[in-house]
């Protein structure tokens, strides 16, 4: 039987008016749409009380344990999370504004830890890479040539320039626009 993810409540006393699972249901909420606390629909409950509650699981690293637990039986099921697919980011790197998205590839993919669900080290290669043209790098793509399945599209001036060069141009990379039309982009 699998342990919940959130703690029980300790408190006695007098029953609550919300539940916990309804200011549970807020805090999604407000995380999903990104309103202000005091914006909060009254069916979730009094803001204040919701606001505390996600502060409260915050201080105590409870929903970075459930993160990480959530990671962990995805893994174990062989799902994949990524952020192109509405679910929270496996890592993250913050550089200045004017630096490009394709030279970053190697270190964002280089962040990714998914902690196994017993023993064992965490997982930190995936299975697949889906991207948009914007990482359809050489570079990159030599990169996931050591074990890593991807589905990227060619650039156009990549292409015309591989068709211009004839015999001499390299063969174009393996790409599955079925994998690619069924993600779900942002």
């Amino acid at each position: 039987m699998r342990e919940p993810l959130l703690p029980k409540g300790k408190k006695s006393g007098r029953p609550p008016t919300f539940s916990r699972r309804q200011l549970i249901d807020g805090i999604r909420f407000r995380v999903r749409t990104g309103i202000p606390w005091r914006d909060l629909p009254a069916e979730y409950g009094p803001w204040s009380r919701a606001y505390d509650l996600f502060r409260r699981r915050q201080r105590d690293g409870i929903w970075q344990r459930i993160f990480t637990a959530l990671h962990a039986q995805a893994d174990a099921k062989d799902l994949h999370l990524a952020v192109a697919q509405r679910q929270k980011p496996m890592s993250i790197v913050i550089t200045a504004g004017q630096r490009g998205d394709s030279p970053q590839f190697a270190s964002v993919l280089g962040r990714v830890r998914v902690p196994r669900l017993g023993p064992g080290r965490p997982r930190t290669r995936p299975r697949r890479v889906r991207a948009d043209k914007a990482y359809a790098s050489r570079k990159n793509r030599a990169h996931l040539r050591r074990g890593i399945r991807c589905t990227i599209p060619d650039k156009a001036e990549q292409a015309r320039n591989r068709k211009k060069r004839g015999s001499q141009g390299s063969r174009p990379p393996k790409f599955a626009p079925v994998d690619y039309r069924e993600c779900e982009w942002l």
